[in-house]
């Protein structure tokens, strides 16, 4: 019985500020036969696995999946009519429709739950391919006051969890590599490393395409076989599960290097960080070469992009344009900093990471000259989004506009091209080894050194 307490214990519902701090009364659940307690869990609900955030404990949470035909249909026609009325493209990048509406209305008269929609529905808006499409379902726990708690503070807490498998991964000399491990994720817990190799999920070679990470709901698990840093196999069963977001990181940060050149790392174009930015940018503006690391940025608000750009640009400089259906073409123009511009060479490292708003800042630097753009292709990700809610507790991430460079580039699909491309290495990249740093300041070097053409601003 001290046992069978110690688990009841742990079965506590999602955190106690989006639950109200109240469990779910399990004893309704219990039932004695043959000397064993058996739980027999109600029909349309699942137990999903996540960390207390206070305790660090692994804890259990029951939700309730249930949704009748006639809200699947309600939510269907929702998100279907919304991509219609609101997509940027009117044309819906050549997308059938109306016959995607015929064809997948079926598929949603059979899914099984609120999960299994939102699998469909997110299957079905990729129809149109392009970036920043996405559909999430939120999910409640079987208690009605909890309910009426979580929908009061349901903009403050849906995004209070991150649900996964709780590692990134990167491509490197044509494998799948383990790029960072998120802290408290049951890959961390059970001792996945950076810098291994992932050869097999499910006994298939593994393919985030087929794996469809983005659709993976807590509970699921996966056997995956890695090859460790010392090329021995590893088999881990990996359990997505919800587990709670880090404290938000600083949006960039400063690293002194060497020759006295300066580097500003900038995560995310968030909100009022272009003040830190242009800060940062006049604090060094003796500093005999810069190096902008953009690597990873997952890009950010267009106007904070074009504030940050102005301490590089002595005046107001194009940089860009965005088309919407529904308004005329926006001109966008980073105003510039006259005297106080920071006039030194420049290098900007970006990845297949890169973004977004970081795409775009690295194509108005590239185009008028004023950086080097060091690294690897950009994701080609760059339209502009936004996220609206549906009926149920479904939410989808909707673009509605396009972006054009100054020159009339579309970065969608296509990404930012490097001018010095950098290939990554696994044994670099397990030593920590900046490949694309080194680069960046022999450039920077060069530049100095007059053996390379010196940036015009």
């Amino acid at each position: 019985m001290k046992r069978l307490a110690r688990i009841l214990a742990a079965w506590t519902m999602l955190h106690a500020a989006a639950a109200g701090g109240m469990e779910p009364n399990l004893s309704q659940y219990l039932e004695k036969a043959g000397g064993k307690y058996i739980l027999r869990v109600p029909p349309d609900t699942v137990w999903f696995p996540f960390v207390d955030p206070g305790s660090g404990d692994l804890r259990l949470s029951m939700f309730n999946l249930a949704i009748s035909a006639k809200k699947r249909l309600s939510v269907f026609e929702r998100v279907w009519e919304t991509i219609r009325r609101e997509y940027y493209d009117p044309l819906l990048r050549n997308t059938d429709w109306e016959g995607i509406r015929e064809a997948y209305r079926p598929l949603i008269l059979t899914a099984g739950n609120k999960v299994d929609l939102a699998k469909v529905l997110d299957q079905m808006i990729h129809e149109i391919h392009g970036s920043h499409l996405q559909v999430k379902v939120y999910l409640l726990p079987k208690d009605r006051n909890a309910e009426k708690i979580i929908e009061r503070k349901w903009q403050e807490e849906r995004e209070r969890y991150r649900s996964g498998i709780g590692f990134n991964l990167k491509r490197i000399e044509n494998q799948w590599v383990v790029g960072s491990v998120d802290p408290g994720s049951d890959a961390d817990r059970k001792g996945v490393l950076r810098g291994w190799i992932v050869r097999y999920v499910q006994d298939r070679f593994f393919d985030p395409k087929t794996l469809r990470l983005e659709s993976i709901k807590p509970g699921d698990v996966f056997p995956f076989s890695f090859i460790d840093l010392e090329g021995r196999p590893r088999n881990v069963r990996v359990a997505a599960m919800l587990y709670p977001e880090p404290a938000e990181p600083p949006a960039g940060g400063v690293k002194i290097l060497r020759g006295g050149f300066v580097c500003i790392v900038v995560r995310e174009f968030r909100r009022k960080m272009d003040r830190w930015f242009i800060k940062t940018v006049q604090a060094y503006a003796d500093a005999p070469g810069m190096v902008l690391d953009l690597r990873g940025n997952t890009g950010g608000y267009m106007p904070i992009v074009t504030r940050c750009l102005a301490p590089f640009f002595e005046g107001a400089t194009a940089a860009g344009t965005e088309l919407s259906r529904k308004r005329k073409p926006r001109i966008l123009v980073s105003e510039g900093m006259g005297g106080r511009a920071y006039r030194g060479p420049l290098a900007i490292l970006i990845d297949e990471d890169s973004i977004s708003g970081a795409e775009i800042f690295a194509a108005v630097m590239q185009e008028n000259g004023r950086a080097k753009i060091v690294g690897r292709h950009s994701a080609g990700e760059v339209l502009g989004s936004v996220t609206l809610e549906m009926p149920e507790w479904y939410t989808l991430r909707l673009p509605i506009y396009e972006y054009r460079t100054a020159e009339g580039r579309i970065l969608e699909g296509q990404g930012v091209k490097p001018d010095a491309e950098v290939a990554l290495t696994l044994g670099g990249f397990r030593r920590h080894y900046d490949a694309d740093m080194e680069r960046a300041l022999a450039l920077i070097e060069a530049i100095r050194a007059g053996v390379c053409e010196r940036n015009p601003h």
